[in-house]
């Protein structure tokens, strides 16, 4: 036995026990973890270093995109630089536009072929007429109206028949859309004997609208003529036309503006061959029988 196992039982036997432990048994030492800390399996890594080839790659292609951006900037630019300068053009067009006078409702007419006051005063008469033309803001550049007005109205003398379904417009004999100024049965008597005496009986008359070929066939009704009118606005493949040009003694165009360029080309080619310009019919049958018996 051991010194403090006998000091221990003599202080038991005297009732005297251990402070540490209410009943005489000594306290179990805690065991403390000690955090042991795991050697390091390695170095750390060193961030990678990129080469100095990849870098200017890449320094490249930024360059190379931040000039494509310019570009596609100037380009824009430019595009909206000539937009601005053909607005500027515009607008510049518009205020010489607004800085010339208008012209009067006066002159427009008589632009459109209303000359005299006696003229516009007759269109005017008509209330229908004159609400549309009052009714225009700039009358003159109403050209629908103007075409209009072209197509109803027709310009005649005292002396001649306003066509049917026409408004007649009086005016001066020389400025009669039909004899314009002429007498018409001596005109018409001049070209028939023009191809009687010349032998030149086939004659074709292209060109113009059917309302201008009635009136040739009403003063031109000579039976030993063999005449073919041919309005402008009437459509024929090339062969007839060809056929036609080569069976003709004379060929006269009335109006080349009328005819069709295609077919212009081959009545151009006739042996004998005239072109009159749009105008009256006292001025058609005059140069037309003048056409037919010259030499």
């Amino acid at each position: 036995m051991t010194v403090a196992n006998d000091f221990e039982s003599l202080m038991s036997g005297m009732g005297v026990t251990r402070m540490d432990d209410t009943k005489g048994r000594k306290p179990k030492a805690s065991k403390r973890k000690v955090a042991v800390k795991s050697a390091a399996k390695g170095a750390p890594k060193k961030p990678a270093v990129k080469k100095d080839s990849e870098r200017v790659a890449e320094l490249e292609r930024a360059l190379l995109h931040i000039k494509e951006e310019r570009s596609a900037a100037e380009a824009k630019v430019q595009t909206l630089k000539k937009r601005v300068k053909r607005l500027k053009g515009k607008l510049a067009e518009a205020e010489l536009e607004l800085a010339q006078p208008r012209s009067t409702v006066a002159q427009t007419l008589s632009e459109w072929g209303f000359e005299t006051p006696d003229e516009r005063a007759q269109l005017l008469a008509d209330s229908d007429w004159l609400e549309r033309v009052i009714g225009e803001i700039d009358l003159s550049n109403a050209e629908a109206l103007k075409e209009e007005l072209a197509t109803t109205w027709v310009s005649v003398c005292s002396n001649c028949e306003c066509p049917g379904g026409k408004r007649p417009l009086v005016v001066a004999s020389d400025r009669c859309s039909i004899c314009g100024g002429f007498d018409l049965q001596t005109e018409a008597r001049k070209f028939v004997d023009a191809a009687l005496i010349n032998g030149r009986l086939r004659i074709i008359v292209v060109g113009r609208e059917s309302s201008d070929h009635r009136q040739v066939r009403q003063w031109v009704s000579d039976k030993r003529l063999v005449l073919t009118q041919l309005p402008g606005s009437v459509r024929r493949a090339r062969e007839t036309v060809q056929t036609d040009t080569d069976h003709a003694d004379v060929v006269v165009i009335w109006d080349p503006e009328s005819v069709e360029a295609a077919h212009l080309e081959i009545y151009r080619k006739a042996t004998r061959v005239g072109e009159i310009s749009a105008g009256s019919l006292g001025s058609f049958l005059s140069e037309a029988a003048a056409l037919i018996g010259a030499e």
